[in-house]
């Protein structure tokens, strides 16, 4: 419970909470540019807090991020169609 509660504060901060990104991406929906940024937000929210580790791999794509996170398992089908 506790990683989830640390994740829903940190997630829910005004870094990466902020309605000027759903305007932009109404009026370009790139997930690219949207997934780029979101990383960058979320590496400052996590300095911000003071739980800024090693730096984050990058990768090009959800899809490449689920392959990270499992660690070479292979994923479950919702996990696949949400990459």
């Amino acid at each position: 419970m506790g990683l989830t509660t640390l994740s829903d504060w940190i997630s829910s901060s005004e870094a990466l909470c902020r309605w000027d990104r759903l305007g932009r991406w109404e009026n370009d929906p790139d997930p690219v540019k949207w997934f780029t940024e979101s990383r960058q937000l979320a590496d400052r929210a996590l300095s911000d807090v003071g739980l800024a580790g090693a730096a984050l791999p990058p990768v090009d794509s959800g899809g490449d991020a689920i392959r990270l996170a499992l660690g070479g398992m292979k994923p479950r089908p919702l996990q696949q169609t949400m990459a």
